[in-house]
């Protein structure tokens, strides 16, 4: 195969600068869930597949771009632009789309699941209840109290 030309190495480039983009703007979504409140071990694994992503994205920018500049790998087996260029766009691109949704998701899912256990907590243990819900329960109370001695009564 021969070597890649300058139209080829312009193409390459650019797709080097797409994918490097796309891959920090979804390192910022992953940092901010992997380091938010409600981090969990799982939260924490997505982050460090990421990192481990954008290190193979840039043996994709500089060893797989070479071996397409070239037309060929070190042992000597044919690499075409194309190949290069799928990897980059498709593979690569994808990989990142998954992981950003993944820890999103996985984020969504400990708010939720901490919000919940904060509920159950606050709904079955009165003490924890804000003076305003205690007051308000008081007088459902009295109400509940007073509804059924007029009925009582009327009778």
């Amino acid at each position: 195969m021969a070597a890649a030309s300058a139209q080829e190495v312009a193409a390459m480039d650019a797709a080097i600068r797409e994918v490097r983009a796309q891959y920090a703007r979804g390192k910022v979504r992953v940092e901010a869930n992997a380091g938010g409140f409600f981090a969990s071990e799982e939260e924490r694994s997505i982050r460090a597949a990421y990192l481990n992503m954008g290190v193979l994205l840039e043996k994709w920018a500089s060893t797989y771009r070479t071996w397409a500049v070239l037309g060929r790998r070190e042992d000597g087996s044919e690499y075409a632009v194309q190949r290069f260029l799928d990897f980059g766009r498709v593979d690569l691109a994808d990989a990142v789309e998954r992981i950003v949704g993944e820890a999103y998701d996985r984020s969504l899912f400990a708010a939720v699941k901490h919000a919940a256990a904060k509920t159950a907590e606050t709904v079955t243990t009165p003490a924890l209840w804000p003076a305003w819900m205690k007051w308000a329960a008081a007088g459902v109370g009295a109400l509940v109290v007073v509804v059924a001695v007029a009925a009582l009564v009327r009778r």
